[in-house]
């Protein structure tokens, strides 16, 4: 009999790509039999319109990760905390190997992501 069950985990950033369909780095992840730890990375300070759109956003995002038997974790860059300290705790806490996120090709972010890499 053969063993279908996932062994190793990945988490995966959600940053401004808020959707499961067409996402490179959640397809990249799951096509090597990963299980996902689905992480929302948010920074910056919104409006009430924009805080409204990101919540139903959000919500919408959570129930399409629910089908894929995982649970939606939310990084808030404001809360003062580094997000490189926050994943090195979660790598502590979860034992992920993998992290996969979406590149980014705005100045100020293509430098957050060459840190993190």
């Amino acid at each position: 009999m053969e063993d279908n069950s996932m062994s190793s985990y990945a988490l995966v950033l959600f940053r401004s790509d808020l959707r499961l369909k067409d996402n490179p780095a959640l397809k990249a992840a799951l096509d090597q039999s990963l299980q996902i730890i689905p992480l929302y990375m948010h920074s910056g300070s919104l409006g009430g319109a924009s805080k409204l759109w990101l919540q139903h956003s959000l919500n919408s995002l959570q129930e399409s990760i629910r089908t894929l038997e995982s649970d939606l974790l939310i990084f808030d860059t404001n809360a003062g905390e580094s997000f490189l300290e926050y994943i090195d705790l979660l790598a502590e806490r979860l034992d992920f190997k993998h992290i996969f996120w979406n590149r980014r090709y705005e100045p100020e972010n293509i430098q957050v992501d060459t840190e993190m890499k």
